[in-house]
C-alpha cells in the first residue's frame, strides 16, 4: 500500500547545479593543468622583486592554470549562498566532518584553494601535490553528497559516485581545450599531452558511466529517470553534449595537426562537453530527483489495523 506517492524533491534547485557543475569543472580542469606541468611555472614573485620586465606575464599565465579551477570551484560555492537562509552561520560546516559530506566538501575546497594559491605565490612540488590532493577529494565529496541522499531514488546509488568522477574530468578537460587554445593563440605553450585525445577519451567514459547510471531494475528508479530518456533529454545530453564534440576531437586526433583550423575545433568541443556536463548534472538533481515512495505492505497494514480495534 503506497501511503505517500514518489514526488520530486524541492530542496536542492539551480544553485546546487551551479555548485556542482562548476566544482567539477574546476577541480578536473585543476587536475588536468598537472599534465602541462602548470606553465610559468617559474617564481614569478622574485623575478618581481628582481626587477625582470616579464615577470607579470610569467605570473598571468601561472594564474590561468593554477587559479582558474579555484575560481570555478569558487563560483559553484557562492552560487550555493544565494538560497542559504543564513550564509553567515556557514563556519558550522566546519563542526560535522565527521558526518557530513558538505562539511568535507567545504574544507577540500578551502583546502584546494589555499595550496593552489601558496603555489602560485611559492611554486613547490609538495603544495601542487596538496592541492591536487584536494581538488581531487572535492570531486568525490560532491558525488557522496548525492549518494548519501538516502530518501532520493536517483541519488542514492554508488553509480552516481563514478559519474561525478568521470563528469568532472569531461568538463575539465572541456575547459582546458578552450584555455589552452586562447593562450596559446597569445603565447606559444608546449605539452606532451594531447588535450583533443584526452577531451575524447573523456566523453566516452562519462557517456559510458551515464547509460551504466540510468541502467537499473528497480521500476521506481526507471520512472524517475524517464525524463532523462526523452527524445529532447537524449539530444541534448547524448548527440550534442557527447557525440558531437566526440566526433570533432576526434577529427583532430586522426589530422594530428595537419588542418589548420583544429584549435577552433578543440574551443567547440570543449564548449559542447562542458554543456553536456552541466545538462547531465542538471537532469540528475531537477528532473529525476524524485524521493522514494512511502510504503506500507499488506501484513504490516492489517497488524496496525488489528492493533487500532483492540486498543
Amino acid at each position: 500500500m503506497e501511503l505517500i506517492a514518489s514526488q520530486k524533491q524541492r530542496v536542492w534547485k539551480l544553485p546546487a547545479v551551479v555548485n556542482f557543475t562548476m566544482g567539477g569543472i574546476g577541480t578536473g580542469f585543476y587536475l588536468l593543468a598537472l599534465l602541462v606541468a602548470l606553465p610559468a611555472n617559474g617564481e614569478w614573485l622574485q623575478a618581481f622583486l628582481a626587477g625582470q620586465a616579464d615577470w607579470f606575464s610569467i605570473a598571468f599565465i601561472a594564474a590561468i592554470f593554477k587559479l582558474v579551477g579555484v575560481g570555478c570551484a569558487g563560483i559553484g560555492f557562492i552560487a550555493l549562498t544565494t538560497e542559504a537562509g543564513q550564509p553567515q552561520r556557514g563556519i558550522n560546516l566546519f563542526r560535522h566532518l565527521r558526518r557530513s559530506w558538505m562539511s568535507r566538501e567545504t574544507l577540500a575546497f578551502f583546502l584546494f584553494a589555499a595550496f593552489a594559491g601558496l603555489d602560485w605565490l611559492f611554486p613547490f612540488v609538495a603544495l601542487r601535490a596538496l592541492a591536487a590532493a584536494a581538488a581531487l577529494f572535492l570531486m568525490i565529496a560532491q558525488g557522496f553528497i548525492l549518494y548519501r541522499a538516502r530518501g532520493v531514488i536517483t541519488w542514492n546509488t554508488p553509480r552516481v559516485i563514478f559519474y561525478f568522477v568521470t563528469c568532472g574530468f569531461m568538463t575539465g578537460a572541456g575547459l582546458m581545450l578552450i584555455v589552452f587554445n586562447g593562450v596559446n593563440f597569445f603565447t606559444p605553450l608546449s605539452s606532451a599531452f594531447s588535450f583533443a585525445a584526452i577531451g575524447f577519451a573523456a566523453a566516452l567514459f562519462n557517456l559510458a558511466l551515464w547509460f551504466i547510471y540510468l541502467r537499473s531494475s528497480d521500476a521506481a528508479f526507471q520512472k524517475a529517470v524517464a525524463e532523462l530518456r526523452t527524445q529532447k533529454a537524449l539530444l541534448q545530453i547524448v548527440g550534442i553534449g557527447h557525440v558531437l564534440p566526440a566526433l570533432l576531437l576526434g577529427i583532430v586526433v586522426i589530422a594530428n595537426g595537419a588542418i589548420a583550423f583544429s584549435g577552433l575545433l578543440e574551443i567547440i568541443a570543449g564548449a559542447l562537453l562542458i554543456f553536456g556536463g552541466a545538462r547531465q548534472k542538471y537532469g540528475i538533481v531537477l528532473e529525476a530527483g524524485y524521493l522514494r515512495a512511502i510504503t506500507l505492505s499488506p501484513a504490516k497494514f492489517d497488524a496496525l489495523r488489528r492493533r487500532a480495534r483492540s486498543a
